[in-house]
């Protein structure tokens, strides 16, 4: 376990307020450092030694709209050290500061309190690292091997298990960028067509986004390919494979109160006509409970769309037909279906009876899976390794967004990783 005490930590933060950051941070690290700039960053970077450990903190400055995050997003640390663990931290309102993401088009990420830090580093959460593995990191590794295929999995359990009989992997060619081990492998009996493969640090777009990003600029896969698990509409079912046709994020847009034509804000009224009190709201247990009414309206070009339709129109049903005659569906008991539909793109864990229908489908009547990484690898496949890289993301429904199933997890993981499989042995994929 890497003690506090080994870390440089370095505090993206004002000068004026450095001094009470530095005093809610503690004393437990080797060095705190305030930085507002890439300029700074490097500087204190300058002086340490080779195998110093470092790690970024960023006040989020929540009462002045999270210009923190802001300053931080435009200072071009993160384009320099593009692998770096960061975290956001303010004594502020989480649920609040994520509201205010959305709205300045930032992506969601966690945000801690000033005392996580010592914790979250302590329990490897998040992880230090040295000065030369961050040196390392904003640049291609010399004499990194291209390959033909990358593969990522939201979680090793099960989603990354379930892919590891389909190709022979070979432990003594993983390659170690930082604190992230890529597994490399090649189809059984054709060494020659070569995968990379990884597993982001944690589920959600972000941690998605950041490892595809590394990944196409490090090694140039020719397809980058998602396989795992997702919550499924009315019109699935458990071990469907669903084909993102398109992808999209359904939180990204404007939060504003509801108002009428004259600008006022809109009230609400109980059966008797009387004035509802939203600091007097009360559960049948006498709990006092908070609800907030406000306006969303979403961004619609938050969407990107598949480009190798030609190429999986005609091989779908018969994959379709050689994965339902295989023993892992036989067993289970019932065929599954695959569906080339829209895909949606989450920020959180959906456990709410309705939401499919009323929040997702709204914004596309076809949606038939919801999941939290898709758009981020879709996204980085934009612009990491020149934009070359095609994507192709299918997961499988494991769950109707309330009904959790540890079983159809399984299932699910197996199905879609047998799809990965059919279509990098079949030739689909040209």
């Amino acid at each position: 376990m890497i003690k506090t005490r080994n870390i440089n930590l370095f505090v993206f933060d004002t000068k004026t307020n450095f001094e009470k950051s530095q005093e809610f941070l503690g004393t437990s690290f080797k060095s705190i450092n305030q930085v507002d700039s890439l300029e700074s960053f490097n500087a204190h970077l300058e002086r340490l030694n080779d195998e110093e450990l470092i790690c970024l903190v960023v006040h989020v400055f929540y009462t002045e709209r999270i210009n923190g995050i802001k300053r931080f997003a435009t200072s071009g640390i993160l384009e320099e050290y593009k692998a770096l663990d960061v975290m956001y931290i303010s004594d502020g309102d989480e649920k609040e500061i994520k509201h205010q993401m959305v709205d300045e088009g930032i992506p969601e990420k966690n945000v801690f309190k000033y005392h996580d830090v010592y914790s979250n580093l302590n329990e490897e959460k998040v992880q230090a690292t040295t000065k030369s593995e961050l040196l390392k990191r904003g640049t291609k590794l010399i004499n990194t091997p291209n390959f033909e295929f990358g593969i990522i999995t939201a979680l090793y359990k099960d989603e990354y298990e379930a892919i590891k009989p389909h190709f022979n992997w070979l432990d003594e060619e993983s390659i170690t960028v930082g604190n992230k081990k890529y597994r490399v492998g090649h189809l059984h009996g054709q060494r020659e067509r070569r995968i990379i493969a990884a597993v982001p640090n944690a589920t959600g777009m972000v941690d998605s986004a950041i490892i595809a990003t590394q990944m196409l600029d490090l090694f140039s896969p020719k397809y980058l390919l998602m396989s795992g698990v997702c919550g499924g509409g009315k019109n699935t079912h458990f071990g469907d494979i669903v084909l993102a046709k398109r992808i999209f994020t359904f939180q990204k847009g404007k939060v504003s109160d509801i108002v009428d034509r004259e600008k006022n804000n809109i009230d609400l009224y109980d059966k008797n006509g009387e004035k509802i009190n939203y600091d007097k709201l009360f559960d049948k247990e006498g709990n006092q409970i908070k609800i907030s009414i406000e306006k969303f309206q979403i961004e619609h070009d938050s969407i990107l769309e598949f480009q190798l339709k030609d190429w999986t129109d005609p091989e779908v049903e018969r994959i379709k037909q050689e994965i339902n005659n295989t023993e892992i569906v036989k067993i289970w008991g019932s065929p599954i279906n695959i569906h080339f539909e829209p895909m949606a793109c989450s920020t959180m864990v959906i456990n709410k009876d309705g939401f499919f229908e009323d929040h997702i489908r709204s914004v596309d009547r076809q949606t038939v899976a919801v999941e939290m990484e898709s758009y981020g690898v879709a996204r980085a496949c934009q612009f990491g390794n020149e934009g070359k890289t095609k994507w192709v993301i299918f997961k499988s429904v494991m769950d109707k967004t309330t009904e959790k199933n540890d079983k159809a997890k399984r299932f699910a993981a197996n199905t879609s990783a047998l799809f990965l499989k059919h279509l990098i042995y079949d030739g689909v994929l040209k």
